[in-house]
């Protein structure tokens, strides 16, 4: 009786390996859903501060018939200081949040961002990220465009932002996304 009683308070090494599994196995049912949370909190907060930029922006614009100036990488324009929450900023942990303000040219019709970006000036500010501009257009001015960037390595994030704006309005290019805004959008 005595040797049966210690059999039974001891854990086998069976024990050991089903409360392993059992661990494993919910491991493996939770980890993904965490994972999921964790993504969607990002497209998330990467939404609401670009959402926030191109309110801001659009609504700076339509004041002054203006778009504001260009910023560093990650900060936001001067004239959108007052729009924005005072700890706002545009770098982030995983993404990086650039605005950026170019000017259309009279070369080409300009009725899709594809064609909007081939008759983008590249002097009149910074080009779109990796836009190689075979020449500099030559034309009047037509208008000046405004386009926010985001860069980051999460390439579901750029594909889940360029399913939001949609492919009309923005587009991504090796690990940055871009929209671009046009008077009235």
């Amino acid at each position: 009786m005595r040797g049966q009683a210690s059999r039974r308070s001891g854990a086998t090494t069976g024990d050991a390996l089903v409360v392993a599994s059992l661990l494993f196995l919910g491991f493996a049912v939770v980890y993904p859903r965490l994972a999921s949370a964790r993504f969607q909190q990002s497209v998330d907060a990467a939404l609401a501060d670009i959402e926030l930029l191109r309110s801001a922006a659009t609504a700076y614009h339509a004041q002054s018939g203006v778009w504001p100036d260009e910023a560093p990488p990650g900060t936001v324009p001067a004239e959108l200081a007052s729009s924005v929450p005072a700890d706002f900023s545009l770098a982030r942990e995983g993404y990086l949040v650039d605005w950026s303000v170019w000017e259309l040219v009279q070369d080409a019709p300009a009725d899709s961002v594809e064609d909007v970006l081939r008759n983008v000036n590249p002097s009149a500010g910074l080009a779109p990220p990796d836009l190689e501009v075979a020449e500099e257009p030559q034309g009047p001015v037509l208008e000046p465009l405004a386009g926010i960037t985001l860069q980051t390595e999460e390439t579901a994030i750029l594909a889940a932002l360029l399913d939001y704006f949609g492919p009309t309005r923005s587009f991504v290019h090796g690990s940055r996304w871009t929209l671009v805004l046009r008077e009235g959008n």
